[in-house]
């Protein structure tokens, strides 16, 4: 005797469909929560590139420098 209970045979297909059901509506409502702090995440994106772009050139040329 299995000690798990008996699984109906399209049981698996209706757990992914739900599945597939609930992530669906929890990204359309993620979209809809993150879209008042999208001018912030914009901001906090370019400033990540601006201070990586900043630190390359420093490494650059203080690399060009030694390298003489």
């Amino acid at each position: 005797m299995s000690p798990y209970p008996a699984v109906p045979i399209g049981a698996p297909v209706l757990h992914l469909a739900l599945a597939a059901l609930l992530l669906v509506v929890g990204l359309r409502y993620l979209k809809r929560a993150v879209e008042p702090i999208r001018p912030v995440v914009g901001a906090i994106a370019s400033a990540a590139v601006v201070a990586f772009a900043l630190g390359a050139s420093l490494a650059l040329i203080v690399a060009a420098a030694f390298a003489r």
